[in-house]
């Protein structure tokens, strides 16, 4: 697995396309995009939700992450999780 240092982020995985719409975007990367980003990263294949505690203060999680994906990150949301009575998306990079 390559690692790329960016200014903002460490982009964990090789992804040439991504690299580059991150580049050609990154005056529109927001802090929460990047903070969601950075989860997303940071759990892998365990996935975030939005009552994950790196992102749970951010009140629209599934806006960002169409953000994100709007920028080229790859993500996978087809998976649920349920907490109580209560059903979370998870929100997962995708693997090449």
């Amino acid at each position: 697995m390559m690692t790329t240092q960016l200014d903002i982020f460490v982009h964990a995985h090789e992804r040439p396309c991504t690299q580059a719409h991150l580049d050609e975007n990154r005056k529109r990367f927001g802090r929460q995009c990047q903070q969601v980003y950075d989860a997303l990263v940071k759990y892998g294949s365990e996935g975030i939700t939005s009552e994950t505690i790196d992102v749970k203060w951010i009140k629209r999680v599934a806006s960002r992450i169409d953000d994100l994906k709007r920028l080229g990150v790859q993500i996978d949301n087809t998976e649920w999780r349920k907490v109580g009575d209560t059903k979370f998306r998870v929100y997962k990079l995708k693997q090449n």
